[in-house]
């Protein structure tokens, strides 16, 4: 069972993970301040946003209705919790714009559902 998404919820992935991946040269900031495991975690987080843009296109606006991930659940899951515990944490500075807080809150809750859905886990999570 593959994942599958709407083009409403990838308008909302695909917004956050280039919002993210805008802290790139942290890369590099911790690789000349000498903080290695610093650097290879930061690594691994751009190479995940990275395959997630892979999977949705990297365009801002891509044709489709609805878009199939690729990559396994149990790594899209990081990705996915990393954004949506970010989400909830920023929810507070998007009041002006509550709809697009709950949109992305809403966008994680299900994709992680639907992860757990794939491995056979309890449904979605609630927030």
């Amino acid at each position: 069972m593959s994942i599958t998404i709407t083009a409403e919820r990838r308008a909302t992935l695909w917004a956050d993970v280039v919002a993210d991946l805008a802290a790139i040269d942290s890369v590099y900031r911790a690789i000349q301040a000498g903080e290695w495991a610093q650097a290879r975690t930061l690594r691994c987080r751009y190479e995940q946003d990275m395959r997630l843009l892979d999977d949705i296109g990297w365009a801002e606006h891509q044709p489709g209705e609805r878009f199939d991930l690729t990559i396994p659940p149990d790594e899209l899951r990081a990705t996915l919790q990393r954004l949506h515990d970010h989400a909830n944490r920023h929810a507070h500075e998007l009041l002006s714009d509550t709809q697009a807080a709950l949109a992305r809150i809403d966008t994680y809750a299900a994709l992680l559902g639907q992860i757990r859905a794939v491995e056979g886990g309890p449904g979605p999570i609630r927030t």
